[in-house]
């Protein structure tokens, strides 16, 4: 299996799984940071280009502003253009950079989610209803990233369970997992070698991180 993108300490909102012996069960209240469950190298990256060119932007916007500007009576085409260039690409960093708490609500889930696997198989529950899949239809499953048809650099990437179900039992609409996003609906969900995503991994202890392969591979074992 893959592992997951990241590993970090549950917050105090996740309940956690009774014990190493009995089916894994673990649920989300939907309040955890973002950066407590994702890859946000994407954002990271984004924020850190927006804060230089807002750095240039503001040089350009000073420098057209001066001697010989924009100002003067006879304006150079080319100060001009340094002046129109650096406001338009400067007022687009700037609202990238005011705007990430908006943002990052498009990417947070607002309400709980939980997953459970036991004796039976695989259910997920959410405010959408509860998704199940026994033993009996699943082939084949992984621990890995959510995969969206996306820029090769989202901002945020997901570590979701995901599982391999036979034929008849393939969903006729492509699936979104439980937790996912309700407001990231731009984004379609990817399957990769068959594998449907069920649902998106919250913030987990080490222990924890340790108890769903665990459980798979305990009830999972006739597969």
């Amino acid at each position: 299996m893959q592992p997951p993108l990241s590993r970090t300490q549950a917050t105090d909102d996740t309940q956690q799984s009774p014990g190493p012996d009995a089916p894994f069960a673990v649920s989300w209240t939907g309040k955890e940071p973002l950066s407590t469950y994702t890859d946000s190298r994407g954002k990271d990256n984004w924020v850190r280009g927006s804060a230089i060119g807002l750095v240039a932007t503001s040089t350009g916007v000073i420098i057209s502003l001066g001697p010989g500007g924009i100002l003067g009576a006879e304006p150079d085409g080319a100060m001009v253009g340094m002046f129109s260039v650096s406001v338009t690409f400067g007022l687009f960093a700037l609202g990238f950079l005011l705007g990430q708490p908006a943002l990052a609500r498009v990417f947070r889930t607002p309400e709980g989610w939980s997953l459970r696997i036991g004796p039976r198989g695989i259910g997920s529950t959410s405010a959408m209803g509860r998704r199940e899949y026994r033993w009996s239809q699943v082939q084949g499953f992984a621990i890995k990233e959510v995969d969206v048809s996306a820029s090769p650099y989202p901002l945020y990437r997901y570590t979701g369970l995901h599982t391999k179900v036979t034929t008849d039992d393939e969903p006729s609409v492509e699936p979104r997992p439980t937790g996912w996003p309700p407001r990231y609906h731009e984004r379609t969900i990817v399957r990769t070698n068959g594998l449907i995503p069920v649902c998106v991994l919250g913030p987990m202890t080490d222990r924890q991180w340790a108890e769903p392969e665990a459980a798979l591979a305990r009830y999972g074992h006739q597969l």
